[in-house]
């Protein structure tokens, strides 16, 4: 995670942010915030910050699912990573399963099921007709 490392572009941000239709080089100079604590799982990051306010850098692909406490955000920065702003000391970056996971669950696990009794009444039938056939 990195703080306070210069303007990039991003994908949406606070309205206070610049704004622009080209890639501008900005001069703008953030105080810097120390990163502490940082904690990290398959489904979340965890960290502490020393300033409130101060744009974080989080070095992880950004996903529109990715939800955050203790700050505004997650915005999508280039080239492959995501923002936030700090709005308490401590921040959590979590993504947990969206409805459509857990409906493509349901129905992979009813294909399974499905196909599994196909080929049982499928087997059923040919022992019933070999048997009627002897």
């Amino acid at each position: 995670m990195l703080a306070g490392h210069g303007p990039r572009p991003t994908g949406g941000g606070p309205t206070c942010w610049p704004r622009s239709a080209s890639s501008p080089r900005l001069g703008l100079a953030l105080p810097r915030t120390r990163v502490s604590q940082v904690s990290r799982t398959r489904t979340t990051i965890s960290f502490d910050v020393s300033r409130i306010g101060v744009p974080v850098v989080i070095k992880a692909s950004y996903f529109p699912w990715w939800h955050v406490a203790g700050a505004q955000g997650p915005w999508r920065i280039a080239p492959n990573a995501m923002v936030i702003v700090p709005t308490t000391h401590h921040v959590v970056a979590s993504v947990g399963p969206r409805t459509i996971d857990a409906v493509a669950r349901g129905i992979s696990i009813d294909a399974i099921v499905g196909a599994v009794a196909l080929l049982l009444v499928d087997r059923r039938r040919r022992n019933a007709a070999m048997t009627s056939a002897r």
